[in-house]
């Protein structure tokens, strides 16, 4: 795996905090995040990228499953 990608898949896991995202679009972020860290643009997780990723999001995750609602 390259470094790009490594590192824009720990991005996003990182932003995500436990949230989950569909397989396609993770896909599809993780690579829009490396062209972004590959041509040096900052921020690379901008605000459209954030609000598309924070509509799509699932629940927090944890061993036993989701955190219950509050």
């Amino acid at each position: 795996m390259a470094l790009s990608l490594f590192a824009a898949r720990a991005l996003l896991v990182d932003y995500l905090n436990g949230r989950t995202l569909p397989d396609r679009l993770q896909d599809s972020v993780v690579r829009a995040v490396e062209s972004r860290l590959i041509g040096g643009e900052v921020p690379v997780l901008n605000r459209d990228l954030c609000e598309q990723i924070d509509s799509q999001a699932g629940e927090l995750r944890t061993e036993q499953g989701t955190f219950p609602s509050v």
